[in-house]
């Protein structure tokens, strides 16, 4: 009798007892992320007032919504951009930080010449005006610089380039079209699309850009090095940046939509 209300007493007590529960999956919000990059590059990047890395840097997990990003970097302005994320997105941000005024270049001073433009163009270095061409070589503190060049024809496209001066070098600067000589990865500069291409061949969606030219087919992203060509897969010397409004691709790449 023992023997048998042991064994009903362990039946109930295994049918009685709950089933277990599989532990639910974690669940994230709706997110999307972005991409940061700058010029110069190894900015502090502070996404929201947190600090994230330094530039370039990749940044997943971001809420949707309207987000600001400051960057700083030694002898540079600190800038603040903002920026909106989508679900699902990664937003490209390109910033191209001012260098400061009071910096007398730790690094040292060298040269900037320009040359191939035509005579009496502007030029402006990092947006002070610098003179009219030709223009010799000019002392200017080592690192990056950023010159654009204004031509005198009416209406005429300014051209912009971006350049590294080394100290106790000459740095010459050609404003000339692109051409069939190959362009080394480390002589690539960045210059507007539309040196080469009419605004309306030239879409812009957020940092998404597609250009359809003379046959060829161009789709890349602001701040991403990788691009098609005609349906394939390449890879670019130098990221594009969006500056002004305006798309600004590696010289090499322009020289092969422009077929020179």
């Amino acid at each position: 009798m023992l023997r048998a209300s042991l064994v009903l007493s362990f039946v109930v007590a295994v049918l009685g007892a709950a089933p277990s529960q599989p532990a639910p999956a974690p669940t994230f919000p709706p997110h999307g992320g972005t991409y940061l990059t700058s010029l110069p590059a190894n900015a502090s990047a502070w996404l929201d007032g947190v600090y994230v890395g330094s530039t370039p840097v990749y940044i997943d997990d971001l809420l949707p919504g309207h987000h600001s990003v400051t960057l700083s970097a030694s002898g540079w302005q600190p800038q603040t951009v903002s920026f909106d994320v989508s679900v699902g997105r990664i937003e490209p941000v390109s910033v191209v930080m001012q260098r400061n005024a009071d910096d007398n270049s730790s690094k040292g001073q060298g040269f900037i010449a320009v040359a191939g433009a035509p005579e009496g163009s502007h030029v402006y270095l990092d947006g002070a005006p610098l003179g009219t061409t030709p223009i010799v070589p000019h002392p200017t503190g080592a690192g990056y610089h950023i010159v654009t060049l204004q031509p005198p024809a009416p209406k005429a496209a300014r051209s912009m380039r971006v350049v590294d001066v080394f100290p106790g070098v000459t740095t010459a600067i050609s404003f000339a079209p692109p051409s069939t000589a190959a362009i080394e990865p480390e002589d690539d500069v960045l210059e507007p699309v539309q040196t080469v291409v009419p605004g309306a061949a030239i879409a812009i969606a957020g940092g998404d850009v597609i250009i359809h030219f003379r046959g060829v087919e161009v789709e890349c992203t602001i701040g991403s090095r990788s691009y098609t060509f005609n349906g394939k897969q390449e890879t670019m010397s130098i990221s594009p940046a969006l500056v002004g409004g305006k798309v600004y691709l590696p010289r090499s790449l322009l020289a092969r939509i422009g077929g020179r």
